[in-house]
């Protein structure tokens, strides 16, 4: 009987059982009918799992029709599932078409018509409450079916639902990883750097990496956003990978070649994002071979931030794919990084000067051109310094600043900064 209809709830598998035991005079015990039930469903392997599910699948129904699944992806039975997985909408579009596909599956291959045939109950009223919003009440009405007899076939359902889902999500593949795990943070709408980004921009042209390095506190992060958005404005492939603190990442080179996997999945190649989501791992040198060959031609920039937190195994050997790959021009490289690393050359990359050290930025600047053979035309060094002390002056006029100043201080600096305006006026009028 329950190989001609797996679905069949129990009380309907029951009568068919005692009809036919009947027939040839042996009696079916409830109780044996239901402890025999439940073995050859399995549920008695599984009961642990099922009870752990069961809480949490209810909660997850109930955030089912939910769009954007947010609540869905934040849920415990999201959590258990995917528990690698930390973008909740991610985790949260995955769990609904999991999900569906379970209710789906609810459906009976061969039936009658779905008011008349028991077979359909368990579909029509999780399909029904879930998915097209009906109440229980309509539900009930429409099927005929007194309250104990609805909840005991809904309950019989949700069982259904519990036993089948660990399957189900184990053969769906692996969530897609959101565009958000590789994109830079925000840049700064004024950039503090702008002579220095220019320079490392052409760098990055010229050499296929730019190294930027210094003190906390100097901007480092902030000039490789601007870098990234600028690159990206541009139309091109920026992919961004934030390290952290061993304490809080103890496998931040799993972590650097995931933000990779990553981004080769959203290119449109998947291997090693599969790879790495399945339950069984592979060794972490065939990851790297599938690295090797999905960065071929890829020319990406990728951008290293915090890269002095790197420091174990796995991180030097995927970082000694990125600086291979760099030497075959398959991609680009900016590595932000308190301290220099010591394969690199502190002549041609001199630590990053703080904003407001005007005269370590003109030190800074001079080093780099030297380096790079620029010699500046007389006029491109006044414009340089103007620049400079343009910024300077900026930042001491901030216009929300000013406006809070007392009528008789701005009236103040308003006459210090005559001679200026009669200046522009004088260069503006010729020009």
């Amino acid at each position: 009987e329950l190989d001609a209809d797996p679905g069949a709830p129990a009380a309907a598998l029951l009568r068919r059982v005692q009809s036919r035991m009947a027939q040839i005079g042996t009696p079916a015990p409830r109780s044996s009918f239901y402890r025999l039930l439940a073995q050859l469903r399995g549920d008695e392997a599984t009961a642990q799992g099922r009870a752990a599910l069961d809480g949490p699948l209810r909660e997850a129904l109930g955030d089912l029709a939910e769009d954007p699944p947010l609540a869905l992806g934040k849920g415990s039975l999201a959590s258990l599932l995917l528990p690698d997985v930390r973008d909740p909408l991610t985790r949260g579009r995955w769990l609904k078409r999991a999900l569906h596909t379970a209710i789906e599956r609810l459906r009976p291959a061969e039936a009658g018509s779905m008011l008349d045939d028991t077979r359909w109950r368990h579909y029509l009223i999780i399909a029904g409450e879930y998915e097209t919003g009906d109440s229980r009440n309509e539900l009930q009405q429409a099927l005929a079916l007194s309250a104990s007899t609805y909840s005991r076939a809904k309950r019989e359902a949700v069982n259904r639902l519990d036993a089948m889902l660990p399957s189900i999500a184990a053969d769906m593949p692996p969530p897609a990883p959101p565009t958000a795990v590789i994109s830079p943070p925000p840049a700064p709408e004024v950039s503090e750097h702008e002579p220095e980004l220019e320079r490392y921009l052409g760098r990055l042209r010229r050499d296929g990496q730019v190294l930027i390095w210094g003190a906390d506190g100097v901007g480092k992060t902030a000039l490789a956003a601007s870098l990234a958005a600028r690159l990206l404005s541009r139309g091109q492939k920026v992919v961004w990978h934030t390290a952290r603190s061993a304490e809080l990442d103890p496998r931040n080179g799993y972590n650097l070649l995931l933000t990779l996997a990553a981004g080769l999945n959203i290119d449109g190649l998947p291997e090693l994002w599969s790879q790495m989501s399945d339950p069984a791992p592979l060794p972490f040198t065939r990851w790297l071979e599938v690295l090797v060959t999905g960065l071929t031609e890829r020319h990406w920039t990728v951008v290293v931030d915090n890269l002095h937190r790197l420091t174990d195994r796995e991180a030097e050997r995927v970082l000694d794919v990125l600086l291979r790959a760099r030497d075959r021009r398959d991609l680009r490289l900016v590595l932000v990084t308190r301290e220099l690393p010591a394969w690199a050359d502190s002549a041609r990359w001199p630590a990053l000067p703080h904003p407001e050290d005007a005269s370590g930025r003109r030190a800074f600047l001079a080093l780099l051109d030297a380096h790079d053979g620029v010699v500046l035309a007389p006029a491109d060094e006044r414009a340089a310094l103007l620049r400079e002390k343009v910024a300077e002056l900026l930042a001491v006029l901030a216009p929300g600043d000013f406006a809070q100043l007392p009528h008789y201080r701005r009236a103040a600096v308003l006459q210090e900064l005559q001679p200026l305006l009669n200046t522009l006026k004088m260069i503006t009028g010729t020009a």
